[in-house]
């Protein structure tokens, strides 16, 4: 059986103000998504630059299962709190 996309996940469930929560170690990073876009695959690696500030950008194939384009989600770091 073929996996589940998370392009399809991303584009559907993930929105502008949303927060994501990443746990690394004893802390959990919580970000505000601040951009959901759709770029070329070829020549779309500026949605990558530095922008002077702490974000997590998650990219994924798209549409699901092509390698036509990249969904990208960035955001912007709110919070850091610890998990102890």
């Amino acid at each position: 059986p073929r996996s589940r996309g998370l392009g399809d996940v991303y584009k559907r469930q993930v929105q502008i103000g949303d927060e994501l929560i990443l746990t690394v170690d004893s802390n959990k990073y919580h970000y505000a998504v601040d951009e959901v876009a759709v770029v070329e695959a070829i020549g779309g690696e500026y949605v990558l630059y530095n922008r002077g500030d702490d974000r997590l950008t998650l990219t994924t194939c798209h549409p699901r299962y092509s390698a036509k384009q990249r969904l990208v989600v960035t955001g912007i770091l709110t919070k850091i709190e610890s998990v102890n």
